[in-house]
């Protein structure tokens, strides 16, 4: 089988698994639900060694991520989710930079600084994610990408910092940083959906430190045209809850 065969393949071993994740009623399903996860692993695993193949960069990713988040999402192999990634972006900083590459790595540091620090459920890692994070932020301040997608970026790594300083319940940093955020009338114009995830991320951290929403937050929340199309979910329903 060529490359595409095997890589859909280990596509069908996870989705025939999630397909039927809703109906395991007994330890024999349970365990067939698992080998077919572990084949889908294998598979990619295989794909990522097997010298017969020369993947570009687009299909080391695309192969790379689908490992990693089943890893992740299915496993305790933290550490082989880490490597998978690392190595990765090792191969990507070998390569000339442009912007689809600049945006690759990025992709790659935020799961390296965020999402596997998070999962792996102790303080110390997390303090070292933060101590990358601040690392990070002065290289992406520093480079000479696109405005639009270096403010972007930050933002994502700003947004992270938030959930690791909440991690190591430092509240008032993480307030301070989401302060910050919606403080970003750059951010807000090219990015407004974004900008709406973190002030509902901004309130939820206030109502459950059970801080004062100051009238600048409401009149933001009931004028700023942007909060216009969430009448259902978002900061208009924190609105309609705090009068409750």
């Amino acid at each position: 089988m060529n490359l595409q065969q095997w890589y859909s393949l280990a596509v069908e071993y996870e989705t025939v698994a999630h397909e039927n994740v809703g109906i395991l009623t007994d330890p024999k399903q349970v365990e067939q639900y698992y080998k077919l996860i572990d084949m889908a692993i294998q598979t990619l695993i295989r794909l990522k060694s097997n010298g017969q193949w020369s993947l570009t960069l687009q299909q080391d990713l695309t192969i790379t991520m689908r490992l990693v988040k089943l890893l992740l999402n299915e496993t305790l192999n933290i550490d082989m989710a880490e490597n998978y990634l690392s190595s990765f972006l090792e191969r990507l900083q070998n390569h000339p930079l442009d912007l689809a590459i600049w945006n690759q790595q990025n992709l790659i540091q935020y799961w390296l600084i965020y999402e596997i620090p998070i999962r792996r459920h102790d303080r110390f890692h997390v303090r070292i994610a933060v101590r990358n994070y601040q690392d990070l932020i002065a290289t992406l301040q520093d480079s000479n990408m696109d405005p639009y997608y270096q403010n972007f970026w930050i933002s994502i790594f700003e947004y992270a910092a938030t959930q690791l300083y909440i991690k190591l319940q430092k509240y008032k940093l993480a307030q301070l940083k989401l302060e910050s955020l919606i403080r970003n009338d750059e951010l807000k114009t090219t990015h407004p959906r974004w900008y709406i995830f973190i002030y509902i991320n901004y309130l939820n951290l206030l109502l459950e430190q059970r801080l004062y929403l100051s009238d600048e937050i409401l009149q933001t929340l009931t004028q700023d045209n942007l909060f216009s199309d969430c009448s259902v979910m978002g900061p208009t329903l924190y609105l309609s809850l705090i009068h409750i």
